[in-house]
């Protein structure tokens, strides 16, 4: 199940969409929960999207409470969180996600439009020969994760 969370995204989310229907080769499940977007020109988009995206509006929570309420009210067997700021590039992008899924792994992604900005921003963390190997296919914040991982993310927050 991909799960986009999103609040007045009308500048971004159009884009998201697109890149999904280019890259979304497992046709994997999309839910779309909005945290109390007040910007009508998106809330008609919203309304108006295809049947096959899932809507669901709740009043606050953007982001984390957008990916609690999908845990709490979707059932899947995975859940690949994204932003609404995304964009996906490539089609392996998925079947990354869903190797490291059924591994029981917790898969996070971040990068910057531009691979050198981010490449700065984590050698504040890294070393340059770890930053080598990586390969970027999005930009902005995602993961993904197993029903099973996220019971447990979900468990400590609220047990």
């Amino acid at each position: 199940m991909i799960v986009i969370a999103t609040n007045n995204g009308y500048s971004y989310l159009p884009k998201l969409i697109k890149s999904l229907e280019k890259t979304n080769i497992f046709n994997i499940p999309i839910s779309i929960v909005d945290t109390g977007s007040t910007d009508k020109s998106f809330l008609d988009y919203l309304d108006h999207l295809p049947s096959k995206y899932q809507i669901f509006k709740i009043k606050e929570g953007y982001d984390t409470g957008a990916y609690i309420y999908a845990y709490e009210n979707i059932k899947s067997d995975y859940y690949i969180f994204l932003h609404d700021s995304i964009e996906i590039l490539t089609d392996q992008f998925f079947k990354i996600c869903l190797d490291q899924v059924t591994k029981e792994s917790l898969f996070a992604y971040y990068s910057f439009e531009n691979r050198q900005d981010f490449k700065e921003e984590l050698s504040l963390y890294f070393e340059n020969s770890i930053l080598d190997s990586y390969k970027f296919g999005v930009f902005g914040p995602m993961f993904a994760c197993s029903k099973k991982i996220m019971k447990q993310i979900y468990d400590r927050l609220f047990v």
